[in-house]
């Protein structure tokens, strides 16, 4: 009580409201916010604790969770209380939340190993999550992307999962995906495109939905059915979820590309269309005006080209207007080529992951040389400061970028 009587007795003026930006926390997850304070702005959650879990945790290394436009649009099990509800769905079983599993095995550890890598504070947001030794079967790293809303097109959010089974070339990947809704997705495409209505207590007062686009084509899709939990009775339900089953590759290795766009009667779905490539997988996602966005990811170390872009590295998302490159993020790569002759991207020696639009970005390096394309490039400033030129030549130039995270501008 004595503690209560601080928030009504007290001996200064209240601070004015300062509104969240998007932070990442290594031993305990991710979070990613639209720079807007409107209570129907867009947010996703990527957890993971890495610190000792307690008798609450919950089996959900990697989980997710997303709200847009008022409503909880992607949801995991909940909670009623300690045994309550479907106690045992709820506490110790990883498919009832926005997992990833092995051969549908449950997880055998309720922590993980963190957020190892982020880029916060850009147009596209990103963090990646260790599963650690949460599956008794192999590694998952979940790298989730929240292209932010611009240029006058609604923001959504990608999943490129990489997976290493342990066990045999035959194992199989599942994604269980939880929309916040009773009711059965309506199917645009089998085994590709799932919509649903937007359910629970109706926080906003207007209809919301999700779309799930499957960019990577899954050996199999199931529509089942969970137990949502919640304080609130309009929240307690038997959730509709997706459960995709992927092949892997004959080192048990998988790179799954999902979309999930919410959407309202003020915010339409982009138009999105597979990309199967020998060596990658994904999504182009067409958001009319000429503005495509294409979202990749790969398993293998080779150079993946498609549509007159080349690249290197585990996971990229790039937009263009026309034929016009406005922005890439790159994650553990060590190339982009937008393939146009005056080329927009880079080379480096190590691999880096990076976001650049325009001519601002941000870096996460290991210590290496990276050389930068962009048409009249005269010079890169790392963290204000300008870095000191290795080489140039027109359209280009190299610089050592630091070990670290840092801000980048092209100076031209």
């Amino acid at each position: 009580m004595g503690r209560l009587l601080h928030y009504i007795l007290c001996d200064s003026v209240s601070l004015a409201p300062v509104r969240p930006l998007s932070r990442i926390f290594q031993n305990g997850g991710a979070w990613l916010l639209e720079d807007s304070d409107s209570e129907r702005a867009l947010a996703g959650a990527l957890w993971n604790i890495q610190v000792n879990w307690e008798s609450h945790t919950h089996k959900d290394v990697n989980a997710i969770h997303i709200a847009a436009y008022g409503e909880h649009v992607l949801r995991n099990s909940g909670y009623d209380g300690w045994a309550e509800g479907e106690w045992s769905w709820i506490h110790n079983t990883s498919e009832s939340s926005n997992t990833v599993m092995i051969n549908d095995q449950d997880h055998q550890m309720k922590q993980g190993g963190g957020i190892t890598e982020g880029l916060v504070g850009c147009d596209v947001e990103y963090a990646s999550g260790s599963s650690g030794y949460a599956l008794q079967n192999g590694r998952h790293q979940r790298n989730f992307i929240f292209v932010k809303p611009q240029d006058g097109k609604n923001g959504y959010f990608i999943l490129i999962d990489e997976v290493a089974a342990i066990l045999s070339t035959s194992d199989k990947a599942n994604v269980a995906l939880h929309p916040n809704s009773a009711s059965s997705p309506t199917v645009i495409t089998g085994n590709e495109e799932y919509e649903w209505d937007i359910e629970g207590c109706n926080y906003s007062g207007h209809p919301v939905g999700v779309t799930i686009f499957l960019g990577t084509s899954p050996e199999s899709v199931d529509i089942k059915t969970g137990y949502k939990g919640s304080y609130d009775d309009c929240s307690r339900f038997k959730g509709k979820y997706l459960y995709s089953t992927y092949d892997t590759d004959i080192d048990g290795k998988a790179s799954i590309v999902s979309v999930i766009f919410p959407h309202d009667s003020s915010h339409a779905v982009a138009e999105m269309n597979r990309i199967e490539l020998p060596d990658a997988s994904g999504a182009v996602i067409n958001h009319g005006d000429s503005i495509v966005d294409y979202a990749l990811g790969s398993q293998s170390e080779t150079v993946v080209t498609f549509d007159g872009v080349s690249l290197d590295g585990l996971a990229a998302v790039y937009r263009k207007k026309g034929e016009v490159n406005q922005f890439y993020f790159v994650r553990k790569g060590s190339n982009f080529d937008d393939g146009s002759p005056s080329r927009i991207g880079f080379d480096s020696d190590a691999d880096i992951s990076l976001f650049i639009k325009d001519k601002h970005g941000k870096i996460i390096s290991p210590g290496t040389e990276v050389t930068f394309y962009y048409p009249g490039i005269t010079g890169v400033k790392q963290n204000d400061s300008l870095a000191s030129i290795l080489d140039s030549g027109p359209g280009w130039v190299k610089i050592n970028v630091d070990s670290g995270t840092h801000d980048l501008q092209l100076i031209r």
